[in-house]
């Protein structure tokens, strides 16, 4: 595929990706208090977007009600939502490796969407899952 294009201004940065006659953009910029992530796919086709998360942070969710989590490390929260239309998200335990030779298990998340992924993260416990078991799942302890 060609190079990728990097286009920063004041308000993000974007990626396009151009591959077999697919455009991928990926926008990061602020808003406000939070980051937000947008991945877009220009034929409308399905997206797949995975999220890993450190394994040493605990992370909580609620994909199932809210499609959110709620990331913790050393003290500080973070909460992530993810919209998109037809949106599936889907937890599992990967395998990682931070230092050569030591592999270790983190959480992450896949979204799945037509045309458009958008995560919102925000610094804060903006987001908590709900305290019924049947709706909390614990993924990961920290480690």
């Amino acid at each position: 595929h060609a190079r990728p294009e990097i286009v920063c201004d004041r308000d993000a940065v974007r990626v396009l990706l151009r591959h077999e006659g697919v455009e991928l953009i990926r926008e990061v910029r602020i808003e406000g208090d939070e980051l937000i992530v947008e991945d877009s796919i220009h034929s409308g086709g399905r997206l797949v977007s995975a999220w890993i998360f450190p394994p040493q942070c605990a992370v909580l969710d609620d994909l199932e009600n809210a499609g959110a989590l709620l990331l913790s490390r050393d003290g500080g929260d973070w909460s992530f939502s993810f919209e998109g239309a037809g949106k599936s998200l889907n937890a599992s335990r990967r395998q990682v490796s931070r230092v050569y030779g030591e592999v270790e298990t983190a959480d992450s998340i896949q979204v799945i969407a037509t045309s458009k992924i958008r995560v919102t993260v925000h610094r804060g416990a903006e987001f908590r899952p709900q305290s019924s078991r049947q709706n909390e799942r614990k993924l990961a302890t920290t480690y």
